[in-house]
């Protein structure tokens, strides 16, 4: 999780390229983790296990993709204003 509010119930995932692409830096293909799977591999488990468990809980889970923002080659170009207003879109 990036980020979780008790109070609100809420948790916060950021999905940078390395959840929706292959990227061999995070992704390690060349080593298997404990668990016997590849780090990307492992990666889209953990995902699929926070889409499924977090709301089990009782708690909204709000994925937010590189996509809300305005990037270039996978970098988010900041602005200020415009990021807050992405993300409040995102929340309400």
């Amino acid at each position: 999780m990036d980020a979780y509010w008790p109070s609100r119930s809420l948790v916060v995932e950021f999905y940078e390229r390395q959840h929706t692409e292959a990227v061999a830096f995070f992704d390690k293909p060349d080593r298997i983790t404990v668990s016997g799977v590849s780090r990307g591999e492992q990666r889209a488990l953990y995902d699929e296990r926070r889409r499924q468990l977090i709301p089990q809980h009782g708690l909204r889970l709000v994925v937010i993709s590189l996509e809300a923002f305005e990037n270039k080659r996978g970098k988010i170009v900041r602005n200020h204003d415009r990021d807050l207003d992405a993300v409040a879109r995102l929340l309400s």
